[in-house]
């Protein structure tokens, strides 16, 4: 009898019985090999160059990674391989693509199968599609093809996080009594090709969300939604940078959540 996923993922992890479950050696080279794929929230140091510490959750993922048991030893056991981490995550990608210079999702996907040869990729795309216009049916779409793209690996897809819905005056609702400048002209149209609310465009977010919950595997679903707080009053710390951008706080939150289910299986 197979032990069950989560059960496999840690005693994987601890070492006592080799590799399976979360994280497998799938093309049997020794190394279990993870690549994130996304937007700017995904970029190695995040949106904001230089910085003090890195930004991104996938970043803030490969400085704690554990070292693996995978066959490999003379006689057949089980010897202990870093796993290696990486991210080729571009700023305003999208998982349709674009025709554009920047690498989209399909091109992001044919890099990694590439050049880097992964056993998982984690794929954090979504927020860039939504901000084009796209329908959450079509970007579902799109991730679905993404994965089929990368078939013969194991494939996570990240929800879409929310967009900042910023509280101008303590007490009040969302965008109530923003005073005149960028803050309020976003909380009037997110952009201007994109004449929504913020608080519209979450609603997309969520229709969406419930349809990579739908058509994804169980378990291959890594919540980014739930996880950080949209609601944030101005001039106060908390999880976003921007509108749009993670700040340390909300992409350790990130970070945290994707190493729980890489690692641990929920």
């Amino acid at each position: 009898m197979t032990a069950p996923t989560t059960v496999r993922c840690v005693l994987a992890t601890l070492g006592l019985v080799l590799l399976g479950g979360c994280l497998e050696d799938l093309d049997n080279d020794g190394v279990v090999r993870i690549v994130c794929l996304g937007d700017s929230n995904t970029l190695p140091f995040g949106p904001q160059v230089p910085a003090p510490e890195p930004q991104s959750w996938c970043t803030k993922v490969a400085a704690r990674l554990p070292q693996v048991l995978v066959p490999g030893g003379p006689n057949g056991e089980g010897v202990w391989k870093p796993t290696t981490f990486w991210s080729v995550a571009q700023g305003t990608a999208g998982a349709i693509d674009t025709g554009s210079s920047v690498n989209d999702g399909p091109e992001q996907v044919d890099l990694a199968l590439v050049w880097l040869d992964p056993d998982v990729l984690v794929l954090s795309f979504g927020s860039a599609d939504l901000l084009r216009g796209k329908t959450p049916a079509e970007i579902n779409a799109g991730l679905l093809a993404l994965a089929a793209q990368a078939s013969s690996k194991r494939v996570y897809v990240a929800l879409v996080p929310p967009l900042q819905t910023p509280i101008c005056v303590e007490g009040l609702g969302p965008c109530e009594s923003c005073p005149a400048g960028p803050i309020a002209n976003i909380c009037q149209a997110v952009t201007a090709q994109q004449p929504v609310t913020p608080m519209q465009f979450n609603e997309k977010v969520r229709e969406l969300n419930d349809l990579i919950i739908a058509s994804f595997p169980p378990g291959r679903t890594i919540d980014f939604y739930s996880i950080v707080n949209p609601l944030q009053v101005l001039g106060t710390p908390g999880d976003y940078a921007d509108f749009v951008h993670f700040s340390p706080t909300g992409q350790q939150k990130r970070a945290d959540k994707a190493f729980d289910w890489l690692f641990w299986g929920y």
